[in-house]
């Protein structure tokens, strides 16, 4: 009966493992498509290259937490493949050195992640400080410019200039308020031009030393009997 028996001669179903010479099935003998998962031995173990599992592999087929950075082609996961939200700070490498126009910090960076003295004037906008930004009493003399040209109306000047303030001999007559020189204000040796006194009137007899009006110090035929004394004793010559 050797190869003397056809397929037609074999009752379907009724050929059994036990009926087939170990070795002898071959894929010529596997109808397509006809191998289930329920035919696979579990113990099996067949190679992985002998399967063809390109794009074949889903999401679903990996157990959790099982991918490891080796299981991963370096370059190949792009953003479409990472859940929003989901990279911490943790998953970034300390030496990323990510470039900083690739991240979006506009307003995102806080007073807390900026090093103290570390902010140089070359870091600041021109024109963006505002008062609301400089503490109070912090602004000192080093810290202005010295063409900084600050309008005086912006000074708060009141009761503020000392004498020591006012380069000696330029204060002029404009400077001074009318009617507030006193007295104590003069120098002792000030020695003023008497010229330049309007004494009109102004001389009591008080302010005159005893003794001291000569005859040319008064005004020709200025003299009236009022003004001689009782005991005069005028010599009738």
């Amino acid at each position: 009966m050797t190869n003397a028996i056809l397929s037609g001669d074999i009752k379907d179903g009724t050929v059994a493992s036990v009926d087939i010479l170990d070795g002898t099935i071959v894929a010529g003998d596997i109808s397509d498509g006809t191998i289930e998962n329920a035919d696979i031995s579990a113990s099996a173990a067949i190679t992985y290259t002998k399967l063809a599992m390109t794009n074949a592999i889903l999401s679903g087929d990996i157990k959790d937490g099982t991918v490891a950075s080796v299981d991963i082609l370096d370059g190949s996961i792009v953003t479409g493949d990472i859940s929003d939200g989901t990279i911490e700070n943790a998953d970034v490498s300390a030496s990323a050195a990510i470039t900083y126009t690739k991240l979006e910090m506009t307003n995102a960076i806080l007073s807390g992640d900026i090093k103290d003295g570390t902010v140089a004037s070359v870091d600041i906008l021109d024109g963006t400080i505002v008062t609301g930004d400089i503490s109070d009493g912090t602004i000192e003399n080093a810290d202005v410019s010295a063409s900084a040209a600050i309008t005086y109306t912006k000074l708060e000047m009141t009761n503020a200039i000392l004498s020591g303030d006012i380069k000696d001999g330029t204060v002029a007559s404009v400077d001074i308020l009318d009617g507030t020189i006193e007295n104590a204000d003069v120098s002792a040796s000030a020695a003023i031009t008497y010229t330049k006194l309007e004494m009109t009137n102004a001389i009591l007899s008080g302010d005159i030393k005893d003794g001291t009006v000569a005859s040319v110090d008064i005004l020709d035929g200025t003299i009236e009997n009022a003004d001689v004394s009782a005991s005069a004793a005028i010599t009738y010559t």
